[in-house]
């Protein structure tokens, strides 16, 4: 991403975090899981496609990322969506 915009990776965080308050890792980890609970209450996808759409491999970390983060488990995210549905 540095490349990108052309600063080196140690200007990229440390203006980010000065500009945002968060370092850049913990802004795409918590705008991935956003976009996951996002998949999760508004699509058809499954908590599998969800956690791959958002970049994780392990099922498990997603999991405990999503239930840390909002929580309760993104299963039961889920379940709601669609009781809410029908």
């Amino acid at each position: 991403m540095s490349k990108l915009i052309g600063l080196n990776s140690t200007k990229l965080k440390k203006n980010f975090k000065e500009l945002f308050g968060i370092p850049i890792y913990k802004y795409i980890h918590e705008e991935r899981l956003n976009k996951a609970y996002e998949l999760l209450s508004q699509s058809e996808k499954t908590v599998q496609e969800a956690a791959w759409e958002v970049g994780y491999e392990s099922l498990s970390s997603f999991s405990n990322a999503f239930q840390k983060k909002f929580g309760s488990r993104p299963n039961e995210v889920k379940k709601q969506f669609l009781s809410n549905k029908s």
